[in-house]
């Protein structure tokens, strides 16, 4: 499964993803309107998915659900990702907006939000406003250091997990 949050080159980035999708392998695509129009370009055997907000889709027991995200693509979306044990939220690009929080469910287990502050995205001020009130156990700050000099340590939330490149993310054991 491949998740494309919106059309924006460095979340469907036309080098990158005919990597995967040049393939014979069959490949779900979950993406909203305007993204999903571009990813189809790859047309071998794929599942192109139009991942619209609210949608649903559950792939060998594991549910994405699509929700509001703020974003100068419109049909920019998040995704819940439930295994049945966990729910991780991936924001995408994003501001804080209010409305987002009717979509989401209240047991998340980690969110993953920008703190870039540009391109219509959260700063990490309000990024770690937004992760306190989805209540979630675990926030881990994403879309920095690409297009800015942006230091995730300034994240400095109790319950920050700050990511490092190549490096699979811990979360802290419990207790």
């Amino acid at each position: 499964v491949i998740l494309i949050t919106h059309d924006h080159l460095d979340h469907l980035d036309p080098e990158t993803l005919p990597r995967f999708l040049n393939t014979n392998r069959n490949i779900t695509v979950l993406a909203p309107h305007n993204a999903w129009e571009k990813a189809r370009q790859y047309e071998m055997n794929h599942n192109y998915v139009m991942f619209n907000r609210r949608t649903v889709w559950t792939y060998k027991n594991i549910k994405f659900t699509a929700v509001k995200a703020e974003h100068s693509d419109r049909t920019a979306i998040g995704c819940i990702i439930d295994d049945g044990k966990q729910k991780l939220y991936i924001t995408g690009d994003t501001l804080y907006n209010k409305e987002i929080f009717e979509d989401l469910p209240n047991d998340i287990y980690a969110v993953f939000l920008p703190i870039n502050g540009s391109g219509n995205n959260m700063n990490i001020i309000d990024a770690k406003n937004f992760a306190k009130e989805t209540g979630a156990k675990w926030a881990v700050p994403v879309h920095f250091g690409m297009f800015d000099d942006i230091n995730p340590n300034e994240f400095n939330s109790e319950n920050a997990v700050i990511p490092k490149l190549y490096e699979q993310i811990r979360f802290r054991k419990e207790g």
